[in-house]
Order: C-alpha cells, then sequence, then structure tokens
C-alpha cells in the first residue's frame, strides 16, 4: 500500500515537469518572432536600452498524498478522589417541661350513721265497750244533764213526771214522740261528737250528750 502511494507521488512530479516544459516550449514558439525582429531593432538602433521582457511562469501545484496519521487519544482514567461530605451533627439542648399536677388531698367524709330512734311501742287502744245508760225526765229536767259516753252506746229517756216530755236533738239527729209517764225513749250513737239536746214541750229543759 506504501509502495502504490510512493509511486503516485512520483508520477505526479514527472507530470507536473513534463506540463512545465510543453508550456515553455508553447511559449518559446509564440515568443520567438518578437525577439528576432528585438535583436534586429538592437542592431539597428545601439543606443536603445533593450526592455527587458516578462516571462511568465506558470507553476502547477503538485497534487501530493501526504499520508495522514490519524492518532486515536487514549483514554486515560484519572481517579478523583471527591470528598465525601461529612454530616456536621449540632446538638440541640431540648428543654424538657415537667408538669407536677398537685392533687389535692381527698377528704373521706363520713357520713354520719343514721342511728335507729326506737319507736316507742304504740300500746294498744282499748276500745271502750259500748254501755247502756238511763236518763230519767224529772222534776222538769234531764237527769243527768251532761254525760259523756263511748261510740256504739245507747241512751234510754224515761219520763217520770205526770206531765208529757220530748227528747229533741237541737241539729235533728234523733228527736222522741211525746212520752206520757213511765214511757221510755233509746237511741243508739254511733257517731262521735256533742250533741245537744231539749223538750219540744218544755222550753228551758236542756242537756248534752258526749260521744267518744
Amino acid at each position: 500500500m506504501n509502495f502504490l502511494k510512493k509511486n503516485k507521488v512520483v508520477f505526479s512530479i514527472v507530470g507536473a515537469i513534463l506540463l512545465i516544459l510543453v508550456t515553455a516550449l508553447i511559449f518559446y514558439v509564440f515568443t520567438r518572432p518578437k525577439n528576432d525582429n528585438t535583436s534586429n531593432n538592437n542592431q539597428l538602433n545601439p543606443t536603445e536600452t533593450p526592455t527587458p521582457t516578462d516571462t511568465v511562469v506558470m507553476e502547477m501545484p503538485t497534487e501530493t498524498d501526504t499520508p495522514t496519521s490519524t492518532s486515536t487519544p487514549s483514554t486515560t482514567s484519572t481517579s478523583t478522589n471527591t470528598p465525601i461530605p461529612t454530616k456536621k451533627v449540632t446538638s440541640t439542648p431540648t428543654t424538657t417541661f415537667v408538669t407536677v399536677t398537685q392533687t389535692p388531698p381527698i377528704t373521706q367524709t363520713i357520713a354520719p350513721t343514721a342511728t335507729s330512734t326506737p319507736t316507742p311501742t304504740q300500746s294498744p287502744t282499748t276500745t271502750p265497750t259500748p254501755v247502756t245508760v238511763t236518763i230519767n225526765i224529772q222534776s222538769m229536767a234531764f237527769s243527768p244533764s251532761s254525760i259523756t259516753i263511748p261510740r256504739g252506746s245507747t241512751i234510754i229517756w224515761k219520763n217520770l213526771d205526770g206531765v208529757p216530755h220530748t227528747a229533741t236533738s237541737n241539729t235533728g239527729v234523733f228527736g222522741s214522740p211525746s212520752l206520757s209517764q213511765n214511757q221510755t225513749y233509746s237511741f243508739t250513737f254511733t257517731n262521735s261528737g256533742v250533741f245537744q239536746y231539749h223538750c219540744a214541750i218544755h222550753a228551758g229543759m236542756n242537756a248534752s250528750i258526749t260521744v267518744q
């Protein structure tokens, strides 16, 4: 491969030289008569200074194949020590608040013990036994004129006078007919209270009965 490249360069140089020679020859052919006339003129006029003729030389560029060597840059491994960031630990003082809750002392309230008060034993009440009482009507009066009896008792009125009498309640609770001598009238009291009565024939004859 290098041999071919070298021969190509040689051939290029030879070709360039041949081209220059051909060009010079052509130029010489076309410029020769003019040079002869000039020389003749120079001979005729020896005082004239010959004018220099500009010669144009054409240089052909020479193509030269220069082998190009491409160098591949080698990869260089560069070890870079990257500093590892150090984490700075800042200790922040922590304030701890301790809340102390004061518990009020528990006051134990002792409830008063219920004291049982002995209930007095109520003695059984003896219900009085009903009785029967006789009231005599004598000498224009009721005898006895006031009497107390238990409930359920019975009163008997008996007229001993020779004139008629009655036993009449002031409130209309009871009332006897006209009683002749030795006649009687009776009434049983079932309700408590004070009962007043009189003789309906003779005004001024009054009496009362209390029933318990």
